[in-house]
C-alpha cells in the first residue's frame, strides 16, 4: 500500500505538469478501485490496488466495461450540443452553447474542454486494456474479444477527437507517472487515422464476434458489425471511397441487420434491428440520458436547447404516397417525424392546441427521438444510437458513386442502397422524375453527390452528422454541399473553422501543443 500511495504522489506531480491527464490520473484510480461486473452499470464496487488487479477474467471484463462509460459523458449534453450548433439544421437555446450558432466562441469554451476530457478518457482506459489484458491467464476467445472492444472504442474515440479537433496529441500507451506520455504535440490526422485508427478497427474485426453471437447480457458491445460500419466511415471520411465501399457492403449484406419498419421508432426503441451501436443508458444515477429533459420545449417538458431551423424543414421533398393518417401534408414522412410544426399532436396535456409555434424561437420541435413525449422524465434510458444501417446504406452508397472509375454497375448500385432508405419511408425510388434528387445510372458524379447530400440531411437529422458531413466535404465541387457556402451566413470561416480549437487549458498546460493560430482568447 505504501509503494501504491508512493505512485499516486507521483501521479500527482505529473498531474500539475500536464492537464491533459488529470482526468486519466483519475481514470487509473477509478480502475483499481474496481468496476461493476455488470455492463450496463459501471459504478466502482470492490476496492482493489494497482498490484492485484488484471488478475482474471472478470478484472478484464471490469476494464473494458470502464472504456464504455465515457461515452455515456460524451453524448450526454457536451458533444451533442457543441456538433450541431451552427448548422443549417439546429440553433442552440442553452445559454453555455449558445455561441456555437455564430461561431463566436474561443479556445475556452467549456464543450470544448469536455469533449477532449471525456474522449481522452475513453482512450486511456482501452490503452489500459491493451496493455494489461494479454498477460491475464483467461479463456482465450473472451480475452480476444475484450481486445477488440478496446481496439473499436479507441478507434472511437480517436475518430471523435480527429473529426472534432483534427491533429490531437496521439498516446497510445497509459502510464499516468511518466510526463511524456501527455505532453505531446499534435500529431497529423493522417498519422493518426494510419497508425491507431484504422489499425485498430482493423484488428477489431478479427477478434469481434458478429452481434447474433451475442447473449442478451452484452447487448451494447462493439461487434463486427460495428467495426466493419466504423472503419467504413473513417475511410469514408479519409476519401477512400473503394475500401469504404468494401467494410460498408460487408455489414450490408451480413444479413445481420434490418431497417425498421417504423422510422418513427429511430432513436427511441432501443438496440433494434437496424441499430450498429449505441451509447448504452440506464435509469441508475450517472448513467441517465438528458435527451429529453433538454431537448423538448421549454416549459412543455424540457428546457428547449436544440432548436430546428426552417432551413431544414424546407429540405424534405413533396410526397404523393400513402397517408392514411392525413397527417404528412403532403411532405416527406420523415419531416413529420423528425420535427414538430404549429398544431401538431405533442401529448394529451398539450391538446386540444397540440404543439404551439410559440413554444421555440423559431416555432419548431426537435420531434425524432422525443416522441411519445415523457413531461419531466430527467432520468431518461433512451440509448444514443451511434452506427444503424440506414447510414450504412447511404456511406456505401457514396462510397460507390463517387469513388475513381466508378461504373455504371456501382451507380446502379449505389441507386438501389438509396432506394433502400426511401422504401421504407414510402418516399418515390430513383430515378423519378418528379424528384429534384433523382439520379440513375448515367448521372455524374456531382449530381450523386447531391443526390447523397441531401438524403443524408433528412434521413439523419439530429443525429450529430450534419456538420461533420459539411466539413469533411468542402473540398468538393458542388455548392450544395460546401460548408462555407451552407454555414457562412451563420459564421463559419474556413480558414478557422474547419476544425474546432483546442481547450487553451491544454495548451497552457502542454508545452508541446500548440493552439490553432486561427483563434485566440
Amino acid at each position: 500500500m505504501l509503494e501504491f500511495i508512493s505512485q499516486i504522489n507521483q501521479m500527482k506531480e505529473f498531474v500539475m505538469q500536464s492537464k491533459t491527464m488529470i482526468s486519466l490520473f483519475l481514470i487509473c484510480i477509478v480502475l483499481f478501485v474496481g468496476c461493476d461486473e455488470d455492463f450496463l452499470s459501471l459504478s466502482p464496487s470492490d476496492s482493489l490496488s494497482p498490484d492485484n488487479f488484471y488478475r482474471n477474467e472478470a478484472d478484464a471484463e471490469s476494464a473494458v466495461n470502464a472504456a464504455y462509460d465515457p461515452l455515456q459523458s460524451l453524448y450526454n449534453i457536451d458533444y451533442p450540443n457543441s456538433i450541431e450548433g451552427g448548422t443549417d439544421d439546429i440553433d442552440n437555446a442553452n445559454n453555455v452553447s449558445i455561441p456555437t450558432n455564430s461561431w463566436a466562441f474561443s479556445a475556452n469554451f467549456s464543450r470544448f474542454d469536455a469533449v477532449w476530457q471525456d474522449s481522452y478518457q475513453g482512450a486511456f482506459r482501452a490503452n489500459l486494456v491493451l496493455q494489461n489484458v494479454p498477460d491475464i491467464d483467461m479463456d482465450e476467445n473472451t480475452k480476444n474479444r475484450i481486445l477488440g472492444e478496446a481496439r473499436f472504442l479507441r478507434a472511437l474515440y480517436y475518430w471523435h477527437l480527429t473529426s472534432y479537433f483534427g491533429p490531437v496529441p496521439m498516446v497510445t500507451e497509459a502510464n499516468p507517472t511518466d510526463a511524456s506520455v501527455g505532453a505531446k504535440p499534435a500529431s497529423p490526422v493522417a498519422d493518426i487515422y494510419n497508425q491507431v485508427i484504422i489499425p485498430d478497427l482493423q484488428e477489431a474485426k478479427n477478434l469481434l464476434p458478429p452481434s447474433s453471437q451475442y447473449g442478451s447480457d452484452d447487448i451494447g458491445r462493439a461487434t463486427l458489425g460495428a467495426a466493419q460500419a466504423l472503419l467504413g466511415k473513417v475511410l469514408l471520411y479519409n476519401q477512400d471511397y473503394a475500401a469504404a465501399q468494401q467494410e460498408l457492403q460487408a455489414v450490408i449484406e451480413s444479413g445481420e441487420y434490418q431497417l425498421l419498419d417504423d422510422f418513427q421508432d429511430i432513436n427511441v426503441v432501443d438496440n433494434n434491428s437496424e441499430s450498429i451501436f449505441e451509447v448504452q443508458y440506464s435509469t441508475a444515477p450517472g448513467e441517465d440520458n438528458t435527451r429529453l429533459d433538454y431537448n423538448l420545449p421549454q416549459g412543455q417538458g424540457g428546457w428547449g436547447n436544440r432548436i430546428p431551423e426552417q432551413n431544414l424543414v424546407d429540405e424534405f421533398e413533396d410526397y404523393s404516397g400513402p397517408d392514411p393518417d392525413g397527417v404528412f401534408d403532403s411532405k416527406d414522412p420523415r419531416l413529420f417525424y423528425s420535427i414538430w410544426q404549429d398544431g401538431e399532436f405533442y401529448d394529451n396535456a398539450a391538446e386540444p392546441d397540440g404543439f404551439q409555434a410559440e413554444w421555440t424561437f423559431t416555432g419548431l420541435g426537435m420531434k425524432k427521438g422525443q416522441f411519445p413525449v415523457t413531461r419531466g422524465h430527467w432520468d431518461s434510458p433512451w440509448n444514443e444510437c451511434l452506427i444503424r444501417l440506414g447510414d450504412v446504406y447511404l456511406m456505401a452508397a457514396e462510397a460507390a458513386a463517387l469513388k475513381s472509375g466508378s461504373t455504371a454497375a456501382d451507380k446502379q448500385l449505389a441507386i438501389d442502397w438509396i432506394n433502400e432508405v426511401r422504401a421504407r419511408v414510402n418516399m418515390p425510388t430513383y430515378p423519378n422524375g418528379s424528384s429534384p434528387y433523382s439520379v440513375d445510372s448515367n448521372s455524374s458524379r456531382a449530381e450523386f453527390f447531391e443526390s447523397i447530400a441531401h438524403e443524408r440531411r433528412v434521413e439523419l437529422a439530429f443525429e450529430l452528422h450534419r456538420l461533420n458531413d459539411l466539413r469533411r466535404w468542402e473540398d468538393e465541387e458542388s455548392s450544395y454541399t460546401s460548408a462555407t457556402e451552407r454555414l457562412s451566413q451563420y459564421g463559419y470561416q474556413p480558414s478557422m473553422h474547419r476544425y474546432f480549437p483546442y481547450p487553451q487549458e491544454e495548451v497552457d498546460s502542454n508545452p508541446e501543443l500548440e493552439q490553432n493560430p486561427a483563434y485566440t482568447n
